[in-house]
């Protein structure tokens, strides 16, 4: 084999071939790859851009799901579960994002879970509430707080969105 390659090669100009077929493959070679980084680059980027506008999403849904229900239970009087559910399907899609996507920017849900705990006690003394009057609270004072925690964790989850959105599509 060795010997074949010796002997077609032998003459300076097969060897100037030579030479340019390699260099033109390494090159070809070197460009297919590169355009492969870049495809995969951009593909990561619109995956994270697509799990962003997801987080959005599922932030603002969280928010206006939290609000409905604190309206409903202490304003309206009105048991709304399906809000309740809302607003804990989107802090569990919230959380999966973030544990998937983004650990070094995730939104913390501990004032999130505080406003639903307090929705849920406030639902149990609305359900309960001609049974024990010695739960009684002051409705406005419980609205206020949750509407609160609502209100800091939307804009602190908000403020974490704008970061990821800068690192991400800037």
């Amino acid at each position: 084999m060795i010997e074949w390659f010796n002997l077609m090669f032998a003459e300076p100009d097969e060897q100037a071939k030579l030479f340019t077929v390699v260099l033109s493959t390494a090159v070809a070679v070197f460009i297919v790859l590169l355009n492969q980084s870049f495809i995969s680059r951009r593909t990561k980027k619109e995956r994270l851009i697509g799990k962003l506008e997801e987080l959005t999403a599922a932030v603002h849904g969280a928010a206006a799901s939290g609000h409905k229900a604190c309206k409903s239970l202490l304003v309206e009087h009105v048991n709304d579960d399906d809000s309740i559910d809302e607003l804990k399907k989107n802090m569990w899609k919230i959380t999966t994002l973030c544990s998937l996507y983004f650990q070094k920017h995730s939104i913390s849900n501990n004032s999130l879970v505080d406003a639903i705990d307090m929705i849920m006690f406030a639902r149990d003394i609305l359900n309960n509430k001609e049974n024990r009057p010695e739960d009684k609270v002051n409705e406005l004072d419980v609205h206020t707080s949750i509407m609160k925690k609502l209100n800091d964790w939307f804009g602190d989850s908000t403020t974490i969105l704008n970061e990821l959105t800068k690192k991400h599509i800037k």
